[in-house]
């Protein structure tokens, strides 16, 4: 995914943060579900919950969605998404926040969120100073 990401391909992968969200997935503390065809890894989901920013309410957070390109015409990610949400029913938590950060192909992810039920809650922007 890294290399793929436009939004994140010229910056060092920071193998830190994956192991602090994996191991809070093994403490119980957040969600992490793989995809497979056959025998292969063709996709997987990182989520955790955490508190919304000014409000007084936790809700489950989308870390990562990636599909290997080759398999994005199917229902992989949608699995992937329902699995989530059934895990923060699950925690009893009302709201699932999803993302498009990495800018692999944005304007379909975004449709396929918008047809799964989600509102747009607004944008990420970014700018290079230096």
């Amino acid at each position: 995914m890294h290399q793929e990401s436009p939004a994140y391909r010229d910056f060092e992968p920071d193998f830190e943060f994956g192991e602090t969200i994996c191991a809070g997935i093994i403490k119980g503390n957040g969600f992490g579900n793989l995809a497979y065809e056959g025998k292969e890894l063709v996709g997987l989901m990182l989520g955790i919950i955490g508190n919304i920013p000014w409000v007084k309410m936790e809700a489950a957070h989308e870390v990562m969605l990636y599909v290997k390109p080759e398999f994005r015409n199917g229902t992989i990610a949608i699995r992937l998404i329902r699995s989530f949400e059934d895990w923060a029913f699950d925690k009893q938590i009302d709201y699932v926040f999803m993302g498009v950060s990495a800018e692999i192909n944005s304007v379909m992810v975004n449709q396929m969120y918008l047809k799964l039920g989600y509102e747009n809650s607004g944008h990420n922007f970014k700018k290079h100073l230096m």
